[in-house]
């Protein structure tokens, strides 16, 4: 404090020196002088260790099932609310606590996770969070182009999981593995369940990418399940295609594809479609062939409001989930689903 009391007095008591502009050479001096200062005192020493901040994520709306072989269902719904906590806990650690609240349910944790990036291996996450696997299935739905799960990521996606993953960058490729309590499972300690899995994605050339993993799943029943995925990114075009598969019921009968492309009409508005195509084998067989077309448009920064309109060309097989999705399994060909929601994040 002293070297800063010995560069401003003189500025203070001289009239003449405080009317007069001083020289860059006077600015560097201060500069350095109080920088210099600023490290003896750990207030200003930067950024504090813990940093928290609050963040979460509201999607309601009004949707209309009709069509098929069931009556017509509509009406206004809230999809799901949010509630998490994230931040900084050193320089090479991070925290994750996010819950949701969902129609006719309590409460759920969803994520509750560390990060390490200490290590020079890998990177380490531990806690209760979406492994990387399936491309379709992500912790926040709003990262999805159609701001919400497909049929698909319901009925295969890995869901949420307890346990640990390692991930690491090679140049172009990244690969992560990962073993948990089982695939969309928050039970915490079980019987002897457990998923151990891992994913591996290539950057070929700027906005073409391939991925793929494979996981083992042993709890009431006992199967493998593998996927696979490319992106393609061109200026305000981008479609994605991911095929993912499992022998819980029928050997590999069981399996979905999802593509789904948009396009960026303008800085707020984007047009897109995505068709599902899969099949289920087993006592719960049947097909999964359904198409959607949509518009995202951003009422703002972080609010953006969804409008679709999907048809199903063959009736959805009662194995497929579709939950929160405005489907009804076992409706019959010809269901219809239209939709119009906002997603609100902050």
């Amino acid at each position: 404090m002293n070297k800063i009391s010995a560069i401003l007095l003189p500025f203070v008591f001289g009239g003449v020196a405080v009317a007069s502009e001083p020289t860059p050479e006077a600015y560097e001096l201060i500069f350095n002088n109080v920088q210099e200062d600023a490290a003896t005192h750990s207030s200003l020493r930067g950024p504090r260790p813990m940093a928290i901040t609050v963040d979460g994520l509201l999607q309601t709306g009004w949707s209309y099932s009709g069509g098929g072989d069931t009556d017509a269902v509509y009406g206004f719904d809230v999809y799901r609310a949010r509630l998490g906590l994230k931040g900084r806990l050193g320089e090479d650690t991070s925290f994750r606590l996010n819950g949701e609240w969902t129609p006719g349910s309590e409460f759920e944790l969803l994520e509750a996770f560390v990060d390490y990036r200490g290590f020079d291996f890998a990177d380490v996450r531990v806690g209760q969070f979406v492994s990387t696997f399936y491309s379709g299935f992500v912790a926040n739905p709003a990262d999805l182009t159609t701001q919400t799960y497909s049929i698909t990521a319901q009925t295969f996606g890995q869901g949420y999981g307890q346990g640990i993953e390692l991930s690491r960058s090679f140049g172009d490729v990244e690969f992560s593995a990962f073993y948990n309590n089982g695939f969309d499972n928050l039970t915490g300690v079980s019987n002897g369940d457990y998923a151990a899995g891992f994913h591996a994605g290539f950057d070929v050339c700027e906005g073409f990418s391939l991925g793929g993993g494979y996981a083992y799943i042993e709890g009431p029943t006992q199967y493998m399940s593998y996927t696979l995925d490319t992106t393609l990114s061109l200026d305000e075009f981008s479609l994605n295609a991911a095929w993912i598969s499992d022998d819980r019921m029928d050997g590999w009968e069981n399996y979905s594809l999802v593509t789904t492309a948009s396009f960026d009409l303008s800085d707020q508005s984007q047009v897109f479609g995505q068709y599902e195509y899969g099949n289920l084998g087993g006592f719960a067989g049947g097909k999964l062939n359904v198409g959607t077309i949509g518009l995202n448009y951003d009422l703002t920064s972080n609010v953006k409001w969804t409008n679709s309109v999907g048809y199903a060309f063959d009736d959805i097989a009662v194995g497929f989930d579709t939950a929160d999705t405005g489907w009804n399994a076992g409706a019959g060909q010809g269901e219809y689903v239209v939709r119009s929601f906002i997603t609100i994040s902050f």
